[in-house]
């Protein structure tokens, strides 16, 4: 006996269009050839390569070769931004990293994410923020969030819930545990843009 099922087949389930579909397909090429197999010194060929599909990349970042990026058109990074060994964008929104920013071994962006409660399990994309001064330890999973400047996300975090400025946060899911430096020595430190 056949039943109507909840959710409605041959439907988008992120609203991706064809003409996106075909340049993921794409990316995904060179990701897997061109981007994966650079010796670590070519940096800037890596950044070359994202910028040929539309990132934004600012001069001076580190993009290890084992970095997955999903769709590099919803890339923003800042000057001296890293992103460390293994690590994952899954960037169905846009994701900003600003200046010198560490992101640590196999962290992995994931923002947006879909409705379950609707028939087409439309997708729900909002933007991930890192601003400026931000430090990420290893193996964190970062949802669709706002990390405040200079703040610290200790490894193995899963981070689900906006971060504020200065702060060190970690757990799962992660928590403000303290401030990073004194306010007065921070505001000295802080960037104004």
């Amino acid at each position: 006996m056949d039943k109507e099922l909840f959710f409605e087949q041959g439907t988008s389930a992120n609203g991706v269009t064809a003409k996106e579909k075909i340049k993921e397909l794409f990316w995904s090429v060179i990701n897997d050839t061109l981007f994966r197999f650079t010796l670590r010194p070519m940096n800037v060929w890596r950044a070359f390569l994202l910028r040929l599909f539309g990132a934004e990349i600012a001069r001076g970042v580190y993009i290890h070769q084992t970095v997955k990026i999903l769709r590099p058109w919803n890339l923003i990074m800042g000057t001296k931004a890293s992103l460390d060994y293994g690590c994952a964008v899954r960037n169905d929104a846009k994701v900003f990293i600003g200046d010198n920013v560490s992101v640590g071994a196999y962290t992995t962006f994931m923002p947006g994410g879909h409705d379950v409660r609707s028939r087409g399990f439309e997708f729900i994309g909002k933007e991930t923020h890192i601003a400026h001064g931000v430090f990420i330890g290893g193996q964190c999973l970062i949802r669709d969030v706002n990390i405040g400047q200079f703040s610290v996300i200790g490894a193995g975090s899963f981070v689900t819930k906006d971060i504020p400025e200065n702060v060190i946060a970690f757990g799962w899911p992660a928590k403000v545990r303290s401030e990073r430096i004194p306010n007065k020595e921070y505001k000295k430190y802080r960037y104004d843009r």
